[in-house]
C-alpha cells in the first residue's frame, strides 16, 4: 500500500485513465526514451494517425528561435544544439543532440512536413540553476539509471542493466500500434518515477520543468483548434 491506501496497480490504472481522457480531448502525450528507434518509429506512426494541429517537444523554450534551421530541408542528422553560458565560476554548457532515430527529430520533421506549429516547451537554461554546475547533455536519463525498481526488474529478467532491459522490452518488438508501445513505455517509466520523492524532484528541478511544460501546453490549447501531440521524456509524462 502507498499513500492514500492505493496500490501501485491502483495508481497506474488511475494515471492511464487520466491519460486516455486527455487523448479523447485531443491531447496526446507521447512518453519517449531519448534516442530510441522504437519510440521514434512509434512517434511517426502516431503523428500520422492523429494529424495534429500542433506538436510540442521537451526542449528549452529559446530553441524556438532555431526552428527555421532545425526544420530546414538541408539540415540532416546527426545535429546538436550547444548552449554556452557564463556563470560565477566561469562557464557551463549544455548539449541537445539529435539523431535520425531521435523521437524529437522525428517530431520536428513531421511538424515541418505537415506545415503545423512546432514548439519547445521546457525551461530555458537560465531558469535551471542545476545546470550551472556541470556541462550536461539535456537528454540524460539519470532517473532510469538510479531507479531501484528498474534495476530489480532488470535482475529478475536476467538483464545486465536498465539499457539491456529496455532493449529486451521495447527495441526488439516488431511493428505494432503506436498506442500499445507508448502504453508500455508509460507503465515502465511510471514505475521508475514512483521511486522518487517529491522533495528530490523539487531539489533537482523536475517539478519546475514539468510546471513550465504544463503551462505551455495549456497556452497552446487556447491557440490551436485540433489535436496536440506532446513529446516528452517518459519520466515526465506521469507528472
Amino acid at each position: 500500500p502507498l499513500r492514500l491506501g492505493l496500490t501501485l496497480d491502483d495508481r497506474l490504472s488511475a494515471a492511464r485513465a487520466a491519460r486516455d481522457d486527455l487523448a479523447a480531448a485531443g491531447v496526446h502525450l507521447l512518453p519517449i526514451r531519448h534516442h530510441s528507434p522504437a519510440c521514434a518509429a512509434a512517434t511517426a506512426r502516431l503523428i500520422d494517425e492523429v494529424r495534429p494541429a500542433a506538436i510540442l517537444i521537451e526542449g528549452p523554450l529559446h530553441y524556438d528561435a532555431l526552428l527555421p534551421d532545425l526544420q530546414h530541408p538541408d539540415t540532416t542528422p546527426p545535429v546538436s544544439v550547444l548552449t554556452v553560458r557564463a556563470t560565477d565560476e566561469g562557464r557551463t554548457s549544455s548539449l541537445f543532440p539529435l539523431a535520425e532515430f531521435s523521437p524529437e527529430w522525428v517530431a520536428l520533421r513531421a511538424g515541418a512536413d505537415l506545415g503545423i506549429p512546432t514548439a519547445f516547451i521546457d525551461l530555458d537554461q537560465p531558469s535551471r540553476p542545476e545546470l550551472s554546475r556541470d556541462d550536461v547533455v539535456l537528454q540524460s536519463e539519470r532517473y532510469l539509471e538510479q531507479s531501484r525498481t528498474i534495476a530489480e526488474l532488470a535482475a529478475r529478467l536476467g538483464c545486465r542493466d536498465h539499457d539491456e532491459l529496455w532493449d529486451h522490452l521495447f527495441e526488439l518488438r516488431g511493428d505494432e500500434p503506436a498506442a500499445r508501445l507508448f502504453d508500455d513505455v508509460f507503465a515502465w517509466s511510471a514505475l521508475a518515477r514512483l521511486d522518487y520523492e517529491a522533495e528530490v524532484l523539487e531539489s533537482e528541478g523536475s517539478l519546475r520543468r514539468e510546471a513550465c511544460m504544463l503551462a505551455e501546453l495549456r497556452s497552446w490549447r487556447g491557440r490551436v483548434d485540433g489535436p496536440i501531440v506532446v513529446v516528452t521524456g517518459a519520466f515526465h509524462t506521469l507528472a
